[in-house]
């Protein structure tokens, strides 16, 4: 299951979190609380295609993980909404829905926060 994107910057700086469609990768779907558990086990730390970006991504996982938490919630609170709004279409298969949540990031500023909080 596709849980969370990083979008990145023409830098390769992360610069927003977002979730997507179920069409758009082609995934299975799970509800938010399902997918929450899966946050719980995520960890890519074999060397293929790139050990380095996978374990970044891992500790972006780590670093945002409250924050995927919401986004996951709001996918499907917009997920419930569209079905409502379209009844007479396949809420998981409508191409007019594709990026369902989406947060803005700084690492910089949230690791501030995190060295704050920390004291």
């Amino acid at each position: 299951s596709h849980l969370v994107a990083i979008s990145m910057d023409p830098y390769g700086f992360p610069i927003r979190l977002f979730t997507n469609e179920r069409w758009v990768t082609g995934e299975n779907w799970y509800a938010a609380a399902e997918a929450r558990l899966m946050l719980d086990r995520f960890l890519m730390d074999h060397a293929y295609p790139s050990w380095p970006v996978n374990r970044w991504i891992s500790a972006m996982f780590g670093l945002y993980r409250p924050y995927m938490e919401v986004l996951l919630d709001t996918r499907d609170e917009v997920i419930a909404a569209w079905r409502d709004g379209h009844p007479d279409r396949d809420v998981f298969e409508d191409r007019e829905l594709e990026i369902a949540s989406v947060l803005p990031i700084s690492v910089d500023d949230h690791l501030g926060r995190v060295r704050q909080a920390l004291g």
